[in-house]
Formats: C-alpha cells, structure tokens, sequence
C-alpha cells in the first residue's frame, strides 16, 4: 500500500557508476537510467525502506530532492532519486578552494529553511526530517539551489504520537539524545542551527569529540557549539534560538525564513563580509573553545571515576565493618 503510486524501475535498467555515499541503510551511487537517458542517484537498500520512499512521493518543492521511482526486485531494492550533480553541501564546506560570500551563504540559508517549512506546514503531512545535517544537503551542478535529502530518518507526526529515535549526535537535539520519543518539529530547528553554524564556520561541529562525548557534553553539561563573538548579532541570536533547552521556544521554520529574509540587508552582508576576512582570529578562538569542551568532559569523567572508585572503597570499608560487627 505505501509502495501505490510509485513508479516501478527494473534494476536492469540502470547502470551504476561511482559511489557518492554510504550511510547504515544503505550506498548511494550516481548511476544512468538508461531507458530515460538519464543520470540519477541511487540508493541502494538492504531492506527497502518503504517508508522513506512513500514520504519522498509525497512532496513536491524546489528544496527537496525528487522521487523517480523504485526498485522493487530482491536483493536489488533501491530508490531512485534525481541527481544533485554539485554534491553535498558538507563537502562544499570543507573544500577551501570554493568561495561562499555572504550573498551564497544568507541564500542557502533560506533554501534550507524553505525545505523544512514545507516538510513542517505545507506537505501533505507534516513531516519531520531529523537528520538534518549537512551531508543530508545537496547542490544543484551550478551550486544555485539547495535540496534536503536522506529520508530514512523521517516520521510523518501522526496527533500527539511518538516517532522512533534517529540522528547523528552533533546535530541532535537534545531532547533527542536523552532518548524523548516524542521529539517532534523542534528538533529539525536544533539540528537547523547547527547547519547555519557550518555555513557560518566552514567548521566540522563539536569536531574532536567522540559521539559520548558530545552527548555527555549537549545533556549533562549545557553546552552548544561556540559561536564567534565576531558573528553577526541577528544571527548568532538566531543560533542561540535554535538551541534553546525549551523545544517550545525554538522558531518555526516560517519565522526562520522571515528572520534570514530580513538580515538580507546591506549591514548584514558586511557584518558577514566583515566575520569572513576574520577567519583566522576566530578560528583560533573556536579551536580552543571546543579544546575545553573536550578537555573538560574527559577531566569530570575523570572524577566520576575516582568518585566511583572513593564509593566502592568506602562500601568495601562498611562492609568489613559489618563483618567485624557480626
């Protein structure tokens, strides 16, 4: 039943060529469908993902990469998507070579949050992504439009029921990672604002630190991704919206898109402008920021262990006692 609607493709037909990304579900390659003449992405699956594909069929916008069809053939089940030719918006961000003015950064933005709007208030049902994150981002071969990809971490919020955890732990929100199940539109913002801080820092998130290590850092610590106090205001006040501990104070994405549309203004870009060309002294800054966050998880792990270690000599101490008492 979910599967009704969507186009059939015979695995035959399609002629793989290199792969563009692994994940736990499943490989995506470039491959030509050759009835269509066509290049498209492929995901392979090890299980097909019926979920994953029905929810892609039902969305329709410029910022969503587009279901073509399915393989339904065991074991060659697979997605067949269209190809975003200019890759993922991660790798753009970590390949210096590649320019992003503030005009490029303030419009991807805006793409980004337009997807998500969509999948929150305009799909045919509410969808929440959560795993939005940069390698989940693709580039058009012109680098013009941004499209949200990946879906298999998606659930379509049904009233007031749960959805089942998903995620990677530097973009999760925090709810998320102390294992709520009912995470719902929020966590998209919390994972949102980590993506605009990669489009701000061309920085790799809490870079350096294990997944516990992030977690016990985001749960138990308080602690969010440094933000450069040379960032512009409106936007690193947006950032700290984003992350807010209260899911229910953190922005829809309407009034995301309405923020970004109104810092598009002259002072804003040279506030960016300006943030750019002072890349190497915030960079200095930011490294030595997540430095101490990390230093500081491993020196309170440290003494939860020697605390640990102080308890169970004290109950082997008691316990003698009470031998000696008997």
């Amino acid at each position: 039943l979910l599967m009704s609607g969507i186009r059939q493709i015979q695995y035959a037909d399609l002629q793989f060529h290199e792969l563009l990304g692994a994940g736990s579900k499943g490989s995506v390659y470039r491959a030509t469908w050759k009835s269509e003449n066509r290049q498209v992405a492929v995901k392979k699956l090890l299980e097909l993902d019926q979920t994953e594909a029905a929810l892609l069929n039902q969305v329709r916008h410029r910022n969503i990469i587009q279901l073509l069809g399915a393989s339904l053939q065991r074991p060659n089940q697979c997605i067949v998507s269209e190809l975003a030719q200019g890759g993922s918006l991660y790798d753009y961000l970590h390949d210096s070579g590649r320019d992003l003015g503030p005009d490029r950064l303030l419009n991807w933005a805006t793409q980004i949050a337009c997807g998500v709007r969509y999948l929150h208030d305009e799909a045919p049902q509410t969808i929440v992504h959560r795993d939005l994150k940069s390698k989940n981002v693709v580039l058009t071969a012109d680098f013009s439009v941004c499209k949200l990809c990946d879906f298999g971490a998606a659930r379509v919020v049904l009233g007031s029921s749960g959805v089942t955890l998903a995620g990677t732990p530097a973009w999760m929100a925090v709810e998320m990672l102390r294992g709520d199940r009912s995470a719902g539109k929020p966590c998209d913002a919390w994972s949102y604002g980590v993506v605009l801080w990669e489009l701000l820092t061309r920085q790799v998130p809490f870079r350096g630190l294990q997944p516990l290590q992030i977690v016990y850092s985001v749960v138990e610590e308080g602690e969010r991704l440094p933000v450069p106090p040379q960032c512009p205001t409106g936007l690193s006040l947006l950032l700290e919206k984003c992350w807010s501990e209260d899911p229910t104070k953190r922005p829809t994405f309407g009034s995301i898109v309405s923020r970004l549309e109104k810092l598009a203004d002259p002072d804003t870009r040279a506030a960016l402008d300006n943030f750019g060309r002072q890349r190497e002294v915030w960079r200095g800054w930011l490294d030595a920021a997540l430095a101490r966050m990390r230093h500081t998880e491993e020196a309170l792990r440290a003494q939860r262990r020697l605390l640990d270690g102080v308890r169970r000599s004290e109950l082997a101490g008691n316990l003698r006692l009470l031998r000696l008492n008997d």
